[in-house]
């Protein structure tokens, strides 16, 4: 009855290990870590630069996989949300951002 317990015992063990093993092998190649944006592309701080030559005020910039996210505050105080190639700096969309702040 001993050796049977035992037996049972191992043989949940190594179910759980291998099973664990896949999870953390299948994980490997996931975006846990921050996004990356290609090499060659252009920094934050150059992508700043040119929309404050421009006039706007940078409030924040995110880094996505594909794409910066330029948050803009415009000359005339309307906040912009620009979407901006990483490599070339051309502005793909944007949009204004009247509701940055609220809650919905």
């Amino acid at each position: 009855m001993i050796r049977t317990i035992l037996v049972s015992t191992v043989a949940a063990a190594a179910t759980l290990a291998l099973s664990l093993g896949a999870v953390a092998e299948a994980g490997a190649g996931t975006t846990a870590e921050a996004p990356v944006v290609s090499k060659g592309a252009l920094s934050t701080g150059e992508i700043a630069t040119r929309f404050e030559a421009q006039g706007y005020v940078v409030r924040e910039i995110d880094r996505e996989r594909s794409h910066y996210e330029v948050y803009l505050i415009t000359p005339a105080g309307q906040w912009i949300e620009a979407y901006v190639d990483p490599v070339t700096g051309e502005t793909r969309h944007w949009e204004y951002d009247d509701d940055r702040y609220d809650d919905d």
